[in-house]
């Protein structure tokens, strides 16, 4: 794929956001009512800056159009998709969008395998494709036939984060497990460089939050929130099982930011939150969602949630910063940032 290739950071504005509606088949079967409450506490905050993709299969869309008519939701600004998943974490299984050279988006499709395994994904595997023969999904960027490339290899869109100005943000941890697929680091980063546009790969190879089971998305430890900062997960509960692995991810990022100018911003680490069954769950200010106008932060009804809006807030000062309660998305091991994809908008 041609360097002219351009993958644009999350802030670059964006036409809509994709989501994936709950259905008994998912990880939500035990907790269907508290999570489509969360989807529509969070489409309500979508749709008066953008529209939204709701991807749900045919036989749920009466019930779908039910649930947001009650919720008293703008239907115009909802466009119901009909496709089949096994799951909703569309950070992982949705296109990423690069431009090309004549300014036309290209939907990189590359393949998704549960994880490394650890869940079904022969329909998530899929959900790229489906996508792009919807008609709506094409009205959205005015295009008859939507342009697609097939990397060959495993990569989730969690897993990584870029600046917009040519660098990509990512994690040993994962990219590297051999669940993924056998690459060495070199073969990896000219893969990134040749299919995203990117001009250097920063790698860390630490940082884990317990209860996540991606090997450390990048997406729950450190994000770029402009082209100069990166936001980061911050630890100082001494005792927890990954604050060692927390430390020492600050100490890789000062290592490979500071020299490129780039600004650390550290997020506050939220009080343990612990599922119904028992385990510690994957709490992580670092999963935002970053839409035109607006950002949106994972709370977790603790009190560190009002210092980690402030901080975001004042890294996006041209932004409403808002925050949604995600304590149901973190039993399953994700938060707002794993069920969201923005669909960026045209360069111009």
């Amino acid at each position: 794929m041609p360097a002219s290739y351009n993958l644009p950071p999350e802030w670059a504005h964006q036409h809509a956001i994709l989501l994936g509606w709950p259905i008994a088949s998912t990880d939500w079967s035990k907790q269907m009512l508290a999570v489509e409450s969360l989807y529509l506490q969070l489409m309500a905050l979508i749709t008066p800056y953008e529209q939204v993709l709701l991807i749900a299969p045919l036989d749920q869309h009466n019930y779908v159009r039910q649930r947001l008519q009650q919720a008293d939701l703008p239907l115009h600004r909802i466009a119901l998709i009909n496709a089949p998943y096994n799951d909703t974490w569309l950070r992982d299984t949705g296109p990423i969008t690069v431009w090309n050279e004549r300014n036309e988006p290209v939907f990189i499709d590359f393949d998704f395998n549960g994880w490394g395994q650890k869940h079904p994904f022969v329909q998530d595997n899929l959900m790229t494709r489906h996508l792009l023969e919807d008609a709506q999904f094409k009205n959205l960027y005015q295009i008859q036939q939507a342009q697609s490339k097939q990397p060959g290899f495993i990569l989730e869109g969690g897993s990584i984060e870029v600046n917009g100005a040519g660098l990509l943000l990512t994690s040993k941890q994962c990219l590297l497990n051999p669940n993924r697929g056998v690459r060495t680091q070199n073969e990896i980063t000219e893969q990134l460089k040749n299919t995203l546009g990117v001009h250097e790969v920063l790698w860390v190879s630490h940082g884990h939050v317990e209860g996540d089971d991606t090997d450390s998305h990048i997406d729950t430890l450190a994000r770029f929130s402009a082209e100069k900062q990166v936001c980061y997960q911050t630890c100082d509960e001494l005792d927890y099982p990954g604050y060692s692995e927390l430390k020492a991810l600050e100490h890789e990022l000062q290592t490979l930011m500071r020299p490129r100018g780039i600004e650390l911003v550290p997020l506050p680490w939220p009080d343990a939150c612990y599922s119904p069954e028992g385990p510690r769950m994957a709490a992580t200010y670092v999963n935002f969602l970053i839409m035109n106008q607006q950002v949106i932060v994972p709370q977790y009804d603790v009190p560190q949630d009002a210092e980690a809006i402030a901080q975001l807030q004042r890294c996006f000062p041209e932004r409403k910063v808002v925050g949604i309660n995600c304590r149901p998305l973190i039993r399953q091991g994700g938060s707002l940032h794993c069920i969201t994809m923005q669909l960026p908008a045209n360069r111009a």
